[in-house]
């Protein structure tokens, strides 16, 4: 019901499970099927594990968590105007993870295991995914005049070359091979990859080194710059 109002944490058990709050929403444990929670205000979507997809949506309210979430199919945050934090170093979102929000909020997201982005569209604020290797089914685009895009795929690979990204902030990556492909211009102001893996920086524009980056050595991996 639209006109629900929960001011204290709700704990959720069961199947296929719905939640709607007209103001916040404190989500507490979680042990659901697919959960589908929409607030009007701020958003935390607590603890714990959702055994299907996760629909997430505030209405323009920051979007975080208050535990570990293990969440086994999709995962879909719209967070309007809000921020999204979900950087809890325990999160294991095993679907694709699908992020929305406008302005100048920043959105970080991290996840134990892999990180698999889906089709995701973010304001100007500051982007920061980090997990054991990062990969997407869909386009990455972020607003223009973008914040800092950090990309920590740490002892994975870091594979971000759908066609359609356009990252429009100065962009740090790092992994084991790292592979990146943007739309328009790329700004890469930082970066690391491992011995004998491959690099691809493929930009639409203009494709910019920060003379801090003085060295790509691949070993014998391939080396793509393109512009």
């Amino acid at each position: 019901n639209t006109g629900n109002d929960f001011t204290g944490a709700v704990n959720l058990a069961g199947g296929a499970t719905q939640i709607t709050d007209t103001n916040a929403l404190t989500l507490g444990t979680l042990a659901t099927g697919a959960l589908t929670a929409t607030s009007t205000g701020a958003l935390n979507l607590g603890s714990g594990t959702v055994t299907g997809n996760l629909a997430a949506t505030s209405n323009n309210g920051a979007i975080g968590q208050t535990g570990a979430l293990a969440v086994t199919g999709s995962s879909t945050i719209n967070a309007g105007s809000g921020a999204i934090t979900l950087t809890n170093s325990g999160n294991d979102f095993t679907g694709a993870v699908s992020l929305s929000n406008s302005g100048a909020n920043d959105v970080a997201v991290s996840d134990a295991n892999a990180l698999v982005l889906g089709a995701s569209t973010i304001g100007s604020g500051a982007l920061t995914l980090t997990a054991t290797g990062i990969s997407q089914t869909g386009a990455i685009v972020q607003a223009a005049g973008g914040g800092a895009v950090t990309l920590d795929a740490g002892a994975g690979d870091l594979t971000l070359t759908n066609a359609g990204n356009d990252f429009t902030g100065p962009v740090t990556a790092s992994g084991q091979a790292v592979r990146i492909t943007d739309a328009t211009a790329l700004d890469m102001v930082g970066f690391t990859s491992a011995l004998n893996k491959d690099v691809s920086l493929v930009a639409g524009g203009q494709l910019t080194l920060a003379p801090t980056i003085t060295a790509i050595d691949t070993g014998s991996g391939n080396l793509t710059l393109s512009s």
